[in-house]
């Protein structure tokens, strides 16, 4: 990772670049391009699946291709992962050492409790005997009360008891209600025709056409992690962010169709990105739909014509 480093602020310095010329270029805080230039990979260890587009963004914004470095990026990190699991596993062992130190102590600590408590356990056989009479004595008196109690307090009939006659009910028949018939009428809904439509001009380039819509919605789903950056008509827009997003984040840039009329994403990854234009999914060139290394793609809002 230190040759890495050292190769990019080389090349920094050979184009005049200042670090705080290249946060304005890639929005990559000081520290983070200060940590990849010293090559201390350990500060990312938080951030390590983020690392390789930090340095993706930061070779592009120096005109070096990622691709002269990347074999380089991954020895770093499989050498960095390495260390880490022999670290994990020294750790590990210390921490067993020390279990089974303790475990030796207490069984010294408490072996003559354990004696004790086992004496302690033992339990006379005669208070065992009285205790099942105890239990025997109260099941008797709990079946007694059961069976005989109820007799003891239910009351004597001396034939003076008055028996009631059971009512006839003569009220007539209940009549069911009448069924009613509700006829209902089918309405038919006016289909509205949709007011955005986009027109695929070549690989990289859309055409879309509004009909009196008063705002126009771009909308990127990522399916993998990647960067992007942003432009309204030329002009760099912070929102939405130029950062890295994870995959099953999205960004939408809504602009004013009768002010603003082209609108540029530069992605670092397209696949499985879907992309929506007023909630209309676009497609994009199969050429470009697995698109990894970097591509601006420019939507020109045409407002009040048609696409015919």
């Amino acid at each position: 990772m230190e040759k890495i480093g050292e190769r990019l602020k080389q090349r920094r310095q050979e184009l005049g670049y200042s670090l705080e010329d290249i946060h304005e270029k890639t929005k990559l805080s000081i520290v983070h391009l200060r940590a990849i230039e010293e090559g201390d990979i350990a500060y990312f260890r938080h951030d390590m699946s983020y690392l390789k587009f930090f340095l993706q963004y930061y070779a592009q914004s120096l005109h070096l291709d990622f691709s002269e470095i990347e074999d380089q990026y991954n020895q770093a990190v499989a050498l960095y992962d390495e260390t880490v699991a022999i670290q994990k596993q020294e750790q590990l062992e210390k921490s067993n050492q020390y279990i089974h130190e303790r475990i030796s102590e207490n069984k010294k600590t408490y072996g003559t409790s354990q004696k004790t408590a086992l004496k302690l356990r033992k339990t006379d056989p005669r208070s065992v005997i009285i205790l099942i009479l105890i239990v025997l004595i109260g099941v008797l008196l709990i079946y007694g009360a059961i069976r005989f109690l109820p007799q003891i307090l239910q009351p004597t009939n001396n034939g003076n008891d008055i028996v009631v006659p059971t009512p006839i009910d003569t009220s007539p028949a209940e009549t069911l209600p009448e069924t009613v018939i509700v006829e209902t009428t089918v309405v038919e809904t006016e289909v509205i025709e949709p007011n955005t439509e986009v027109k695929l001009v070549d690989r990289t380039n859309f055409d879309v056409f509004t009909h009196q819509v008063e705002t126009v919605s771009i909308k990127f789903v990522f399916g993998q992690d990647t960067w992007i950056r942003a432009e309204i008509d030329g002009v760099m827009t912070n929102n939405p962010a130029s950062t890295v997003y994870q995959g099953g984040e999205s960004i939408e840039i809504i602009i004013d169709p009768l002010v603003q009329e082209v609108v540029s994403v530069r992605v670092g990854n397209l696949i499985k990105t879907q992309i929506y234009v007023n909630d209309l999914l676009v497609e994009v060139d199969p050429s470009i739909k697995d698109f990894n290394s970097g591509i601006t793609l420019n939507f020109t809002v045409r407002p009040n014509e048609s696409s015919e």
